[in-house]
């Protein structure tokens, strides 16, 4: 790039582009302040009533600290300093520097990053998320069509919990609730849990009060806990516990879909498979033709060495399922 081509782009740029990248790196730089500052205020408070000079509601400090925590969170997942480089800061930016750098620029939703289309999905989550009350939400369909990777990236969230409810009972399910008081709770193929099981959770939707009588006593808390889920079959699921969620249905991939999530899934290095491409490709379309489980996937991925041994694990183990 030549001198003149360098000037004309910066005339181009503008304050904008400079003043987007300047506030973004400013702004984490005033996070990591803030985030000292509610240290060393947290551990002035811890000293008072340490030294009986005062008495603090922890619970309901820790409550304020984990939302401020998650709301910083999901705001810095959604954007970039790139992504704020190009924020029109009332500086009008030319065509042409757009042109330059949106291709390299793209924004891309981190917090659901490895989770392949689904679009309305996400949007209505981050919604849920940025909600000063709490929300429930149930999705539900068929196997492998990313329900547990919903769940699976809310696990980054503070303050949350993931339970595989076909290895749950309520007595579990509640024992941690009493110890940890959850934010999120994340309950993947809850229609796995016994009917009987399902009811405590009525309250905690409805009112936020779990309650629990054993040995002929009785406890309660109330907290703020959100709710989301998962199911294969909604109809296991007790009809007063279906009308505490908002329901969503997701339809199974396509086989365009399936393809791309995983070798998606299998190649990229954040998702800790980094499977050779071909070996991933050749998995996708033969797990498309037998089970179309993307767990399958996985699965056999780990073990194959070469697309040899995809097809011959498959024409051993994998059947078609009937339709």
């Amino acid at each position: 790039m030549n001198s003149e081509s360098f000037v004309s782009i910066s005339a181009g740029i503008g304050g904008g582009f400079f003043g987007g990248l300047l506030l973004g790196y400013a702004l984490k730089k005033v996070v990591k302040l803030i985030a000292a500052v509610v240290g060393l205020f947290i551990a002035g408070l811890a000293y008072l009533q340490y030294q009986q000079i005062a008495s603090f509601n922890w619970d309901k400090i820790e409550g304020t600290v984990s939302t401020i925590a998650n709301a910083t969170t999901i705001t810095f997942n959604n954007y970039n300093i790139e992504t704020l480089g190009l924020t029109n800061l009332g500086i009008p930016l030319t065509s042409k520097i757009i042109m330059l750098f949106s291709p390299q620029v793209k924004r891309e939703d981190k917090f659901f990053a490895d989770i392949y289309g689904y679009d309305n999905i996400k949007k209505l989550f981050r919604m849920a998320l940025e909600s000063n009350h709490t929300c429930s939400i149930l999705l539900t369909g068929p196997p492998a069509s990313a329900k547990t990777l919903f769940l699976q990236s809310l696990m980054k969230l503070k303050d949350s919990y993931f339970i595989d409810c076909s290895n749950a009972t309520k007595s579990g399910i509640v024992d941690y609730i009493f110890e940890h008081k959850p934010k999120y709770l994340l309950l993947d193929e809850l229609d796995k849990l016994s009917r009987k099981d399902q009811a405590f959770l009525l309250n905690l939707i409805e009112t936020g009060i779990v309650s629990e009588t054993k040995y002929n006593k009785t406890r309660n808390i109330e907290m703020k806990t959100s709710v989301f889920g998962t199911s294969n079959n909604i109809e296991k699921i007790i009809p007063p516990l279906q009308s505490r969620f908002f329901i969503v249905r997701l339809e199974s991939y396509t086989y365009q879909q399936f393809y791309d999530i995983t070798v998606r899934l299998l190649t990229t290095t954040s998702s800790q498979h980094n499977v050779d491409e071909e070996i991933a490709k050749a998995t996708a379309d033969s797990v498309w033709n037998t089970t179309q489980n993307i767990r399958d996937c996985i699965r056999l991925a780990k073990m194959a060495q070469s697309i040899e041994d995809v097809k011959w694990i498959v024409k051993s183990f994998l059947k078609k399922e009937d339709s």
